[in-house]
């Protein structure tokens, strides 16, 4: 028996909404796969966030996990680098 994923209704202001759709179309994917794709890359950060947040409400010692936070989000600026130069690999291979 297949299992359908929950849904989400989003509200977004004009200004992203019109980024999303730009986006969208410049990388030839539909809005929501976009909204998910950036979704799914966050998610450890979101982890770390809720972790951090529920050692702070039992008053616990949060700075391992923004050291970690900290730590990922070094690596996760050198990885945007890469990211962002196959882009533009990406955009020239599309004017050929």
């Amino acid at each position: 028996m297949s299992s359908q994923k929950p849904r989400i209704a989003l509200t977004v202001d004009d200004d992203l909404n019109k980024l999303l759709e730009d986006l969208s179309v410049l990388m030839k994917k539909p809005k929501s796969t976009l909204i998910t794709d950036i979704l799914v890359d966050i998610t450890p950060m979101l982890t770390d966030l809720r972790d951090a947040l529920q050692l702070a409400e039992q008053k616990k010692d949060i700075k391992p996990v923004l050291a970690r936070m900290t730590a990922k989000a070094n690596i996760g600026t050198a990885q945007m680098n890469n990211d962002m130069l196959k882009q533009f690999d990406w955009v020239e291979k599309q004017d050929d």
